[in-house]
């Protein structure tokens, strides 16, 4: 039997919370089937081996029928706790953020995707409120509400754009409503729509922007993204990252995303970010290098909203 959800955790030196994760996602109460599928892409911690420990950790009486490895999927009776369904694992050789969600979204069974970062933790009915607003029709994609792990007084209902593109975070909303940027730490779209809109941008680097990115791009494609007040997942925001992110990396993929997407003004204000960048022209050269101009002629012939309807529409400060 396919599960309805299948979530994704893409992990990369996670040692320290990858396990708590998945146990977190196992304690929730649910009504909704699902599997997990844990993406370690390439660590140089412990994370290989507690991802292969955490794929043997169920006991064979609580896998579906099939073969003894799988398939292992959740099924719940009303909205009971979940027993601890081994995860799929799959190893990667540091393939980066936005690649490594979509191996993860390739090897999903379920009708719809969620995508969590592996340092998150859950709470009961965190996925029947995400799957209910995906079954509504008025959302194609959503998010919860994001807090600090040790501050659920903290918390982001989806994200916006600073005029340098970088994020900000959006207030707590009376009802669920449309926002311009959906948080990786916690995404949930359907299968069908992920696939139909191209997943997430497999030329960006390491990390940064693959979520900016493909918010965009779904707004501009014609599909609707939502955030919800009703439920709240907690996230551990830390000071470094468990991993190098090259200032490159990161310059490259804020490029390749205004170059996608963007036009006049728009494109010049986030272009100016480069500008204290020592290597700027290099980065320019490689991104234009790269396929990012025939990438965003193809965008833009497909796309049904304009840019200045997105920035319009979200006030966004890019004009």
């Amino acid at each position: 039997m396919d599960p309805e959800v299948s979530i994704v955790l893409p992990a990369r030196n996670e040692r320290d919370h990858l396990e708590q994760t998945v146990r977190s996602i196992w304690g929730a109460r649910t009504g909704v089937t699902y599997e997990v599928i844990v993406v370690e892409d390439g660590s140089s911690d412990t994370t290989p081996e507690i991802a292969d420990s955490l794929a043997h950790a169920a006991r064979p009486g609580e896998r579906a029928q099939g073969s003894p490895e799988g398939p292992k999927v959740h099924v719940p009776h009303a909205h009971e706790r979940a027993p601890a369904l081994a995860p799929n694992v799959i190893h990667t050789g540091g393939i980066g953020a936005a690649r490594a969600r979509n191996v993860g979204a390739e090897a999903a069974r379920g009708r719809i995707l969620v995508f969590c970062d592996a340092h998150v933790f859950v709470e009961d009915g965190w996925l029947d409120e995400l799957v209910q607003l995906l079954r509504s029709g008025d959302w194609d994609a959503v998010c919860p509400g994001i807090a600090a792990h040790d501050r659920t007084d903290l918390a982001g209902f989806g994200q916006s754009l600073s005029g340098s593109g970088e994020i900000r975070w959006l207030p707590k909303p009376e009802r669920p409503q449309a926002v311009p940027i959906l948080p990786g730490a916690c995404i949930a779209v359907s299968s069908e729509v992920f696939r139909q809109v191209g997943g997430f941008d497999d030329g960006l680097r390491t990390w940064g922007f693959e979520d900016i990115e493909w918010s965009i791009r779904m707004w501009l494609t014609g599909y609707r993204l939502g955030t919800t007040p009703n439920t709240v997942v907690r996230h551990v925001f830390r000071k470094a990252h468990p991993y190098a992110v090259p200032s490159y990396d990161y310059y490259y993929n804020l490029a390749r995303m205004a170059l996608s997407h963007f036009s006049g003004p728009r494109l010049a204000r986030l272009l100016r970010g480069l500008s204290t960048h020592p290597m700027r022209f290099d980065l320019l050269t490689a991104v234009l290098s790269d396929g990012t101009l025939e990438r965003r002629q193809e965008l833009f012939k497909i796309r049904v909203r304009s840019d200045e309807w997105l920035v319009q529409t979200f006030a966004l400060p890019l004009q």
